[in-house]
């Protein structure tokens, strides 16, 4: 692969100087739906790798951001083809991916030698994007007979495209996938405190390192761990290393379960149970407005999209946590470099280069809290910006077929036209419903303890970790994803309006603002 991609210089509008200047012919891409945030120089050089080894593009980095070499998602391969991407994924490719995240949770780094730890850590991240490959390859094949149905229906219902996408797509609902696994497991957990009084006083109060003491508090912990082992290492959002997980730190989980035993009604186990009311109302709805012969022929086609939201589920699930597993030999060399005096906090070790951590492996007396503290105001600086949707030419959607143009379309996004009136948002109505409400702009899941409860999530983009605000909040709006991003399925999960692929909210909206959210529509107005 070429490598001459430098970057002589930017600004802070993202305008860029190539070394080579034929690459202002090419276009990069920001990809808001799964890499919309400002990464510290490790999650980059993991980044790097998932891309070049999942995907085969090239990646460069404006103000922190990843933009890569214009891709659309891999053509499926003669053998998914043939044996069809339900049994390739559940036969071949998930116990494959299985095994790579138990060999990287369960391999004994405490007995390996720094310097060798950072030796093979460039393998880890190779062997991460190996496994990422494999949740890839299946993308097209899964989603298309969804896209396929959604297009025959645009062409029979009244409506058109604005009736058909979201009828399909809550019709697909309340299947069991492993997000719905994850808030199920985590209503137990959340029943177990209510059960245990001194449990839940204590949760409520956030006097969490009181629970080991009181009545039940053991017992309890030990459900809780057993929860965060199974779903706590997953990443707060695609590739996100850096970002510490439920399983590393107890606190995170009891915090949320703390609001949810304040405020019952914001449990998520009544939501999921809507979904399945939710799914069967969709279809009367659809099969209402067929005639007999139609219903026949939408009853075929639906039936081989019913997998459609379990693979998708199944293998966020193990992209996230390909990227939370990464974790474990890099914490291991934090520890042993705050240990040393290199740096302050075990995560400060992602504001290092992959360069940098290996010269501290082999030297851990060299100081870098200057380096970590340099790398971490900057990216502070930047975290906020509003990066382009692409740099140089426009992103070739139009020149894939027309089938792989509907998934991108449906999955992405694409074809937002922006408003002109800066009070109204335009973007992918994703989730039925219409609400006015307080909007919290959230740049993280560490910022997750700010929304109360009936405010409007405003991100960038959510993954299944965030799952756990939907039945806090009253809607959310996205800046990216599409009819069948993972914002826009667990919306309807839970049943809250949803508007995705905005591309402008969290620069549009401001934290307290009061907004309404048509999710019928797909529009949001900001009142003030």
């Amino acid at each position: 692969m070429v490598s001459n991609y430098e970057i002589l210089s930017h600004d802070d509008d993202f305008h860029v100087t190539w070394a080579d200047p034929s690459r202002n012919n090419e276009s990069w891409v920001h990809d808001r739906l799964h890499a919309p945030w400002a990464m510290p120089p490790l999650t980059q050089a993991f980044f790097v790798r998932i891309m070049d080894l999942a995907f085969d593009v090239p990646t460069v980095f404006v103000n922190n951001f990843a933009f890569m070499h214009d891709f659309g998602p891999p053509m499926t391969t003669a053998e998914v083809e043939a044996r069809g991407p339900v049994p390739i994924w559940n036969e071949d490719f998930e116990p494959a991916v299985r095994a790579h995240c138990e060999t990287m949770l369960t391999r004994d780094y405490a007995s390996i030698s720094s310097d060798d730890i950072a030796r093979a850590l460039p393998s880890y991240f190779d062997d991460s994007g190996r496994a990422f490959r494999l949740t890839t390859i299946v993308i097209f094949a899964f989603m298309r007979p969804t896209a396929k149905l959604i297009a025959w229906l645009e062409g029979i219902l009244e409506g058109g495209e604005s009736q058909a996408g979201p009828l399909v797509v809550r019709a697909l609902q309340g299947f069991e996938n492993r997000t719905r696994d994850a808030g199920r497991a985590l209503q137990a957990v959340v029943d177990m405190a209510a059960d245990r009084s001194a449990v839940a006083t204590a949760l409520k109060a956030g006097d969490f390192d009181a629970i080991t003491a009181v009545d039940g508090g053991s017992e309890w912990l030990d459900a809780l761990h057993q929860y965060t082992a199974r779903f706590g290492w997953r990443a707060d959002s695609w590739y996100m290393a850096d970002i510490p997980t439920w399983a590393e730190d107890d606190r995170l989980a009891m915090t949320m379960i703390g609001r949810y035993l304040i405020d019952p009604a914001s449990m998520p186990g009544a939501a999921l149970a809507r979904a399945e009311e939710a799914r069967k109302e969709a279809i009367q709805e659809l099969e209402s407005l067929l005639t007999p012969e139609q219903v026949v022929q939408f009853r075929d086609l639906f039936a081989a999209c019913e997998d459609h939201i379990a693979i998708s589920e199944d293998r966020a699930f193990w992209q996230l946590l390909i990227s939370g597993c990464v974790r474990a030999p890099i914490m291991e060399l934090g520890r042993r470099f705050v240990a040393a005096g290199a740096i302050d906090e075990p995560n400060d070790i992602f504001h290092l280069s992959l360069a940098e951590l290996q010269a501290s492996a082999r030297d851990p007396s060299v100081d870098r809290r200057g380096v970590v503290e340099a790398s971490k105001t900057e990216l502070e600086r930047v975290r906020r910006f509003s990066p382009p949707t692409y740099i140089g030419l426009p992103p070739s959607v139009s020149k894939a077929p027309p089938d792989l143009q509907a998934v991108m379309k449906h999955l992405r996004g694409y074809g937002v036209e922006l408003s002109t009136d800066s009070r109204r948002i335009n973007g992918v109505a994703a989730s039925k419903g219409r609400i006015t409400g307080t909007a919290r702009v959230l740049f993280g899941l560490e910022e997750a303890g700010r929304l109360q409860p009936g405010e409007i999530i405003v991100c960038r983009t959510t993954a299944p970790p965030w799952t756990s605000l939907f039945s806090i909040a009253g809607a959310v709006v996205s800046d990216g994803g599409g009819l069948l991003s993972h914002t826009a399925i667990c919306a309807r999960e839970y049943g809250i309006p949803a508007v995705v692929a905005t591309q402008v909210a969290t620069k549009q909206i401001k934290d307290g603002d009061r907004i309404t959210v048509d999710g019928e529509k797909g529009h949001v107005l900001i009142e003030g």
